[in-house]
């Protein structure tokens, strides 16, 4: 935990990992030397990419300091519960490495720690969880409706709107899914909530992070965590789009209604 350089090369290392090949191959198609700088330019996923990567280890990093600094984090000088904070932040969301006990955070960070997981890294990487992008997209669309906007907006650009359909989509039928295997692991199960969730969670998100039960889980509990960490890596859309009824699209519309929500 106090190896500042093993710390930082394994985060470097982790967060690369995350951000998929359209950003690395974007970021290292920057002129080092030459005139080309300025016809560089970052793509929107890139930008997009980078800046909810950024507050996602931001938020994660201030959360965890700030529910863990009496807890886990006590013992620890001033530097290295920054360094504690922001290593369990990064791994969260993909890794699976720890220099934290798990199984002594409190329910408020292991509940951060699951928002984490759920989002995962970016599309093209070797993350799971719903990806920055999707999230993204979500966040985007709830500002949307908070201003009474038809149009979804980021970085001065309009998503299409098949676009944020996938994003909701994915989204919804991760929930569903985590909401599922969670059911079928308490039923089975005689642990407690608070763990099977976590337990759950990264495991669909292919983490690898745990509170320590999975060893004392039964036969069947381990059979269905290692089912839900496949479904989660094969990816919430591919088995929606999998299973979705293929129909040729028609050259006519059905008349618009409207109906009360909320």
């Amino acid at each position: 935990m106090g190896n500042a350089p093993v710390n930082f090369i394994i985060a470097a290392l982790i967060i690369l990992g995350g951000l998929g090949f359209p950003v690395l191959y974007n970021l290292g198609s920057y002129p080092l030397f030459g005139s080309g700088r300025g016809k560089w330019r970052l793509t929107f996923h890139s930008k997009m990419v980078l800046s909810v990567s950024a507050g996602l280890l931001a938020a994660g990093t201030i959360g965890i300091l700030l529910l863990e600094y009496r807890g886990a984090l006590a013992p620890l000088p001033w530097h290295q519960k920054w360094l504690a904070a922001a290593f369990q932040s990064v791994t969260a969301r993909t890794a699976g490495f720890n220099t934290l006990n798990i199984g002594v955070l409190s329910d408020a960070t292991l509940f951060l720690l699951i928002v984490l997981m759920w989002v995962g890294g970016s599309p093209a990487s070797t993350a799971g969880g719903i990806k920055t992008t999707t999230f993204g997209v979500m966040l985007a669309t709830f500002r949307s409706m908070l201003r009474q906007r038809e149009a979804v907006e980021i970085f001065r650009r309009s998503l299409a709107p098949n676009v944020v359909q996938k994003a909701i989509a994915v989204g919804f039928i991760s929930s569903a899914l985590l909401a599922l295997f969670l059911l079928i692991l308490l039923t089975i199960e005689e642990g407690g909530f608070r763990d099977i969730l976590f337990e759950t969670v990264s495991a669909f998100n292919t983490v690898g992070l745990s509170t320590g039960i999975t060893p004392h889980l039964t036969p069947w509990g381990k059979l269905v965590l290692a089912l839900t960490m496949f479904v989660g890596r094969i990816g919430p859309l591919t088995i929606a789009l999998s299973l979705a009824e293929r129909t040729s699209r028609g050259v006519y519309h059905y008349p618009q209604e409207k109906v009360i929500v909320g």
